[in-house]
């Protein structure tokens, strides 16, 4: 079978593999890391190949997006929401210090416990999503037989 060109997405490694490898999973050659391998594209700014599903990194492609990227009436809206959430942001803050030390004590312990678990999940989650993308490639593999 022909050969695909891949690229990992952690690491931008261009590596050239068999025609029946694409769409698996695999381990990127230079950092190990497992990606599925989607056929790459090039990039119109600098003629790179890069994973289909993450943007190019060379400056051309940035300055298209940011080219891209008009202003609009919603950002104005969003910038008074943004000013309105730092206000809250800091009349909570002010409200925390006025606690006695033994409750922010407590509180701040929940705190790192509760980022402790987020971060837990937020792992999970990420597991969870690669091995749906390995079930929908083998199922538009099995589609394809």
């Amino acid at each position: 079978m022909d050969k695909i060109t891949v690229v990992c997405p952690k690491c931008g490694k261009e590596m050239e593999i068999s025609g029946e490898l694409k769409n698996t999973r695999i381990d990127c050659s230079t950092c190990g890391g497992p990606f599925m391998a989607y056929e790459a594209v090039k990039c119109g700014s600098c003629g790179r190949f890069h994973h289909p599903y993450h943007p190019c990194k060379c400056s051309g492609a940035l300055r298209s997006q940011k080219a891209a990227a008009k202003p609009s009436a919603g950002r104005e809206w969003m910038k008074k929401k943004a000013e309105e959430e730092k206000a809250k942001e800091q009349a909570a803050e002010a409200a925390f210090r006025s606690l006695p030390d033994n409750i922010r004590t407590v509180f701040e312990h929940e705190a790192e416990k509760y980022e402790k678990l987020l971060a837990e999940m937020t792992e999970r989650i990420e597991d969870l999503e690669s091995a749906v993308s390995d079930l929908e490639a083998e199922i538009e593999e099995l589609r394809e037989e």
